[in-house]
Formats: structure tokens, C-alpha cells, sequence
């Protein structure tokens, strides 16, 4: 008895939670409030950019905390984008599966 059907389902099953999830990070992209949060997230790293441009280059604690609202902004729209292409690359392979049955 071989576990073939049943993993081919469970990694179709995962290939359509992927595909789902990348639509729903493009529709929160595509509301006002996505909208909204992507440009408080881009307000906020060019805002740490004018911060690490400007800082004291010795004031250490200041450089840090401005690294990091950089990073904690750059995640959050990188972790989105992430998520759309998993989806697209998730549909590529459901399609090809499809096309080779």
C-alpha cells in the first residue's frame, strides 16, 4: 500500500491554501485600509532613511532604533509580497498539474 494519492492530495491541498492566501494578501493590498498600511509602512522607512542620513554617527541608539523601524516596515510589506508570489508561483503549478493530467 503506497501513500502516493493521499501526499499528491495533501500537497494539492497545500498548493490551493498557498493560492488562496496569496489572493487574499493582494486583496488587503487593494483595499484602503492595505492601501493605507503599505504607505504608513513606506512612510515609515523613508523616514528612517531621513533619521540614519541625518543622525549623529555616533549616537548608537539612535542609528539602532532607526535600523529597525527600517527593517520592522520593509518585513511586513516584503512577508505581503511573499505571500502574492507563493500564490502566483502556487497557480503556475496547479495549472501545469492540470494541463498534465
Amino acid at each position: 500500500m503506497t501513500d502516493a494519492p493521499t501526499t499528491e492530495k495533501g500537497e494539492v491541498g497545500d498548493l490551493f491554501r498557498t493560492v488562496e492566501m496569496g489572493l487574499d494578501a493582494r486583496q488587503f493590498l487593494d483595499s484602503r485600509i492595505g492601501r493605507h498600511i503599505a504607505q504608513r509602512a513606506l512612510d515609515e522607512m523613508y523616514a528612517a532613511t531621513q533619521t540614519l542620513a541625518e543622525v549623529d554617527p555616533f549616537d548608537h541608539k539612535a542609528i539602532v532604533q532607526a535600523q529597525l523601524t527600517h527593517r520592522v516596515a520593509s518585513a511586513a510589506l516584503s512577508w505581503l509580497a511573499q505571500a502574492i508570489e507563493a500564490g502566483a508561483q502556487a497557480e503556475s503549478t496547479l495549472m501545469t498539474m492540470d494541463q498534465s493530467d
